[in-house]
This record gives C-alpha cells, structure tokens and sequence, in this order.
C-alpha cells in the first residue's frame, strides 16, 4: 500500500475505525421504534409517552461572518484554512400514469433508478418512468447499505460495510448484474468516480484509502498493480481520515475527509477537502504542502460544485447535539485554485429547527443555481430545502419543500425535483416542481417495492410497458 504524507515531517498512525454513516442513524432510530411498537404490543405502553430527555442544551445562534437580508445570505470573503427499518402497515402505493390534477413531466429520454433498501436485511434496484411515473422493481439484489453510481451510462453499486464489493449493474438488460468484485473485508466503500476509459477510484472508508479498480462490462481480471494509496496522515489523532465523498474535474479528486473520533468530532480536528493529482494520487501543490483544505466543522457530509471555480461544502458536526464549537455544523465555500476556505457562509443555527438548528445530512447539485439540502433536526424529523445563489455571492434558503421522518435522497432530474421517502405509510417516490418550494407533490408516493433511499438519473430510456 502507498501512504500519502501531509508532510515530510509527518508520518502515518494506522486506525481501524469503522462508519457511522447517515443511513446507520436512521437504522438505530428505524430499531427503536421498530421496539416501542413490541413493547406496546406487550404492556400498552408506547415509546413516546416518557421520552427520554436529550443530553444536550440547545444554544442560542452564534455570531457569524453572515450577513442577512431579508432572508438572504452573503458570502463574507476568505478566512485562513479550509422491506422497512419499521415496516409499514399498509402496502406500497401502486405505480401509475399521471392523472387529472397531476402536471405530467416535460418531454424528455432517460430513466430514475431508485435504490430501495430496509437497511437490515436486503437491498435491490428498481425503475421510474419520468415520462408515466410508472415503476418496475426489484430487478437487481443489493446488500442492505448500499450506494448507487451512473458513470458515463453504466451503473454502478457500493455495496457497503459488511458487503464490502463493487457490483456491475446492465442498464440494457434489466439492470442485470454483470459482475461483482470484492474490495476486501471491512473496506467499507463510499463512493466511485471514473479516471480513465476504464479505470475508477473507490473511497474506503473502513480503511481511510482509495484505490484504482477496473470498470467496464467484463470482469476485472486483477488488482491494480498500484494497489491502495493511504490517507492516513491526514488523520494524524486516529489514522482514519474516513473519505465520505469523491468529485473529479479537470484532472483532479477532491475527496472529503470526515475526521471523526470514535464515530464522534474532537475538538482538536474539523473535517478537510483533500485535493490530488489525478494520474498520481499525490496531493495538489497548489493547495500548499499537504494538499489539504481544513474545514471550520467537523463530520462533512456533502459537496456540490458551484460552477464558478469554487467548492460548496456543508457539515453536520456531531448529530443531534448543538452549542459547542466542535458540535455544529455548517457550510462554507473552498476556492479550487488556492484551497482557501470561506468564512462560514451558514451555521447549524441559522438552517432552522429552533434554536437548536438542523444537522445537514445530504446535499445535491441542481439547476439553475440551486443546491439541494437534506436538513434533519434533533428528534430527525427532515427538510427538503434548496440554497439558491441569486446573483454573486447572495443566497437564500427556500421554505422546505418536503418534511418527513425518512427522507433519505433527493435529485433534480429532467425538470423535477425527485425525494426518495421511507416513512411508513407513505413511503415512495415523491416528484415536485424545483421551482416552487412549499407545493404539494406533483406525483407519489410512487411504490418501488419498498423504502426507496436513493434516486439517480441515467440517460437510456427505462421503456417500462403498461400493465
């Protein structure tokens, strides 16, 4: 294994910290209602009559270098640094046409693949139709925590801790599965992007790595020669700089580096965007020595391209505790050229939910100058909000187009907004305008089988037929 150093000086402390990703959350929460409906059952009680006091004190919002108007929000310039988790009674809602009161989508080719899991036992792929919102389901078995990825038309799933592999989906076939390739036990992989004609970089979050696999139709035959490179000097209180997320362009790899402790943030370190050299791996001088850009926050949890040479960044800090420095979270914004990282341009604080904020757990890229953001607040109730950059550094925060127990993934494809929701009862595809927030569903919930927690666009044609 090659090991990146931050420094000369530095040298690597291994780790074998493991995740506690968003899904992981939800899943204990999924748990322990999943308890409280046993226990009812058992003695009349339920789990909401006496609940448990939150060992936190929400703080009043801190000063920061934000100035609002009317709701909006401006950047202050460049500081120094950087089948159910609880199943549901009724049965999922049965895919149809648009009908009277729906507004039927654009015009348009292509296809949502929706990731559906219960997080516990199974996972599989399904498909929605955007020109009917007809869907087809399980047609390709996944592990329970999973991750789904469309590159250049081919599909792609992270199977993740516990599964620990690399699976080839045929967007031609049914997304039939061409081959599976394990990553190694405990790698934990996070997410992929494509280098070469046939070559990509996995993040491995069990492993603090990356590493170079071989993608395409047939069956990688070996290893890279290069093997992994370690990120373990980037993590210098664990070993572990934990690589949640990947972005490639112009011949670089951002990846974004959680830091966290014992699944928790320390004080003594906030997460980092770490930039590297695409054909070596090695960190972008241009970004001073170790490549790194440290961020105000701890735990990231997303990044979206802002189009104008600039990185937005957003972190939840630890979930559901507020008020301390190493607790909150927010976003900021790293300039691509220098690493140079923002003074926070929103804290927890002032994302809603109270005095206590909301953690953001998701962020998504959109149009016409949108982010998407998944905002949970302490009892992990979430929001569907869009950030909107109005004109230069002015931004504003909609109303929540969405509010439910079990949002999990959002994507703004072929002129809709597309809200993958667990909740029981309700749970499905849920489709809205992206341009007016606060506006009931267009269509949905669309049944795919199950709790969909991820929705991603592919370009080919789902061409699913009436039943």
């Amino acid at each position: 294994m090659r090991t990146l150093h931050p420094d000369p000086n530095t040298s690597p402390r291994r780790g074998q910290l493991l995740c506690l990703s968003w899904a992981s959350a939800l899943r204990a929460a999924w748990a322990l209602l999943a308890l409280g409906a046993l226990l009812s059952q058992w003695t009349g009680c339920r789990l909401g009559d006496d609940p448990l006091p939150l060992s936190t004190t929400p703080a009043d919002p801190r000063e920061s270098d934000v100035v609002l108007d009317e709701g909006a929000h401006h950047d202050s310039g460049d500081a120094e640094g950087p089948d159910d988790a609880s199943p549901s009674d009724s049965a999922d809602p049965e895919p149809h046409d648009a009908t009277e009161g729906e507004t039927p989508p654009p015009a348009h080719e292509g296809c949502m693949l929706v990731l559906v899991s219960d997080l516990v036992q199974a996972g599989a792929v399904a498909r929605i139709d955007p020109a009917t919102y007809r869907a087809d389901s399980a047609l390709a078995s996944t592990w329970q925590d999973a991750t789904l990825r469309v590159l250049k038309g081919e599909v792609y799933v992270l199977n993740r801790l516990g599964a620990d592999n690399l699976q080839a989906l045929d967007p031609t076939d049914r997304l039939r599965t061409l081959w599976q390739r394990s990553l190694g036990p405990r790698s934990n992989p996070w997410d992929l992007v494509r280098v070469g004609e046939r070559e990509g970089v996995v993040a491995l979050y069990g492993r603090g790595a990356l590493r170079r696999v071989t993608l395409g139709g047939a069956l990688p035959a070996a290893e890279d020669p290069l093997g992994d490179v370690s990120l373990a000097a980037f993590d210098p209180v664990d070993g572990n700089p934990e690589p949640a997320q990947l972005w490639r362009a112009e011949g670089r790899i951002y990846v974004l580096l959680q830091r966290l402790v014992r699944f928790a943030c320390r004080a003594e370190q906030g997460g980092a965007v770490l930039a590297l050299d695409e054909a070596t791996l090695s960190p972008l001088t241009s970004w001073g020595q170790s490549g790194l850009a440290k961020l105000p926050f701890c735990n990231p949890t997303g990044m979206v391209p802002l189009g104008d040479g600039r990185l937005l960044v957003g972190a939840a800090g630890n979930y559901r505790v507020r008020g301390g420095e190493s607790d909150d979270g927010g976003l900021v914004i790293i300039d691509l050229d220098t690493g140079a990282v923002t003074s926070p341009l929103y804290r927890e604080a002032q994302l809603g939910g109270g005095e206590g904020g909301r953690d953001i757990v998701r962020m998504a890229p959109g149009e016409e100058g949108r982010t998407w953001l998944v905002l949970a607040d302490e009892s992990f109730l979430v929001e569907v909000r869009a950030l909107t950059r109005q004109s230069g550094d002015v931004w504003t925060l909609s109303e929540p187009y969405w509010r439910a127990e079990g949002v999990f993934g959002v994507t703004e494809a072929f002129g809709r907004l597309w809200v993958a929701d667990t909740t029981p009862g309700q749970r499905g595809v849920l489709v809205f305008d992206p341009r007016v927030p606060g506006a009931p569903p267009i269509a949905g919930p669309i049944g795919v089988g199950g709790p969909p927690v991820e929705v991603v666009a592919h370009p080919q044609p789902c061409d699913i037929g009436t039943r």
